[in-house]
Protein backbone atom coordinates (compact mmCIF):
# COMPACT_ATOMS: atom_id res chain seq x y z
CA UNK A 1 0.00 0.00 0.00
CA UNK A 2 1.18 3.51 -1.27
CA UNK A 3 -0.06 6.94 -0.43
CA UNK A 4 0.52 8.65 -3.01
CA UNK A 5 -1.72 11.59 -3.77
CA UNK A 6 -3.78 11.27 -7.51
CA UNK A 7 -3.28 14.05 -10.10
CA UNK A 8 -6.71 16.06 -8.94
CA UNK A 9 -5.66 15.24 -5.25
CA UNK A 10 -2.59 17.11 -6.12
CA UNK A 11 -4.34 20.13 -8.10
CA UNK A 12 -6.49 20.55 -5.16
CA UNK A 13 -3.50 20.88 -2.55
CA UNK A 14 -1.52 23.28 -4.88
CA UNK A 15 -4.88 25.44 -5.01
CA UNK A 16 -5.17 25.07 -1.30
CA UNK A 17 -1.23 26.71 -0.88
CA UNK A 18 -0.83 28.94 -3.34
CA UNK A 19 -4.65 29.96 -2.91
CA UNK A 20 -5.63 33.20 -1.07
CA UNK A 21 -4.70 31.52 2.17
CA UNK A 22 -1.38 30.82 0.67
CA UNK A 23 2.44 31.82 1.73
CA UNK A 24 3.54 35.25 0.11
CA UNK A 25 0.48 36.42 -1.21
CA UNK A 26 -0.08 39.56 -2.81
CA UNK A 27 -3.37 41.39 -3.61
CA UNK A 28 -2.55 40.96 -7.27
CA UNK A 29 -2.46 36.96 -7.20
CA UNK A 30 -5.22 35.01 -8.48
CA UNK A 31 -7.39 32.84 -6.54
CA UNK A 32 -6.56 29.39 -7.35
CA UNK A 33 -3.57 27.90 -9.34
CA UNK A 34 -5.95 25.14 -11.32
CA UNK A 35 -9.00 26.12 -12.62
CA UNK A 36 -12.31 24.17 -12.17
CA UNK A 37 -11.92 22.88 -16.15
CA UNK A 38 -8.50 21.40 -15.46
CA UNK A 39 -9.20 20.37 -12.23
CA UNK A 40 -12.07 18.22 -13.88
CA UNK A 41 -9.61 17.22 -16.45
CA UNK A 42 -7.08 16.00 -13.63
CA UNK A 43 -10.49 13.10 -12.60
CA UNK A 44 -9.83 11.75 -15.63
CA UNK A 45 -6.24 11.51 -16.05
CA UNK A 46 -4.65 9.74 -13.57
CA UNK A 47 -1.91 7.49 -13.50
CA UNK A 48 -0.56 5.53 -10.73
CA UNK A 49 3.23 4.99 -12.56
CA UNK A 50 4.59 3.55 -8.92
CA UNK A 51 3.31 0.26 -9.39
CA UNK A 52 4.56 -0.76 -12.29
CA UNK A 53 8.14 0.62 -11.68
CA UNK A 54 8.45 -1.10 -7.47
CA UNK A 55 9.70 -4.44 -7.39
CA UNK A 56 10.94 -6.24 -4.57
CA UNK A 57 14.86 -6.09 -4.33
CA UNK A 58 17.96 -8.10 -2.89
CA UNK A 59 21.23 -8.14 -1.53
CA UNK A 60 23.83 -10.44 -2.50
CA UNK A 61 27.89 -10.65 -0.66
CA UNK A 62 30.29 -12.51 -1.41
CA UNK A 63 33.46 -12.57 1.09
CA UNK A 64 36.81 -14.25 0.34
CA UNK A 65 39.54 -14.02 3.45
CA UNK A 66 42.76 -15.58 3.41
CA UNK A 67 45.31 -15.28 5.93
CA UNK A 68 48.44 -17.51 7.31
CA UNK A 69 52.21 -17.33 7.65
CA UNK A 70 55.41 -18.06 9.93
CA UNK A 71 57.50 -17.05 12.47
CA UNK A 72 59.07 -14.30 10.41
CA UNK A 73 56.14 -13.26 8.21
CA UNK A 74 52.45 -13.28 7.88
CA UNK A 75 49.83 -12.43 5.53
CA UNK A 76 46.18 -11.47 4.82
CA UNK A 77 44.07 -11.15 1.92
CA UNK A 78 40.73 -10.27 1.56
CA UNK A 79 38.20 -10.27 -1.48
CA UNK A 80 35.19 -9.06 -1.58
CA UNK A 81 31.59 -8.62 -3.60
CA UNK A 82 28.19 -6.76 -2.87
CA UNK A 83 25.48 -6.79 -4.98
CA UNK A 84 22.13 -4.62 -4.48
CA UNK A 85 19.30 -3.82 -6.78
CA UNK A 86 16.57 -1.31 -5.94
CA UNK A 87 13.69 -0.73 -5.52
CA UNK A 88 13.40 1.50 -8.39
CA UNK A 89 17.05 1.39 -9.53
CA UNK A 90 20.40 -0.61 -9.37
CA UNK A 91 24.05 -0.31 -8.14
CA UNK A 92 26.91 -2.67 -7.63
CA UNK A 93 30.55 -2.09 -6.08
CA UNK A 94 33.53 -4.25 -6.13
CA UNK A 95 36.17 -3.81 -3.56
CA UNK A 96 39.47 -5.52 -3.61
CA UNK A 97 41.84 -5.42 -0.69
CA UNK A 98 45.34 -6.92 -0.55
Amino acid sequence: MHFLASAYEFAMYMNIMNGPNGAKKVATDVESFFSQDELDHFKSINYDWLQPAWKSSHTMRHILNVSGGSDRATYFASVCYYSQNGNLSSRKRERNAW
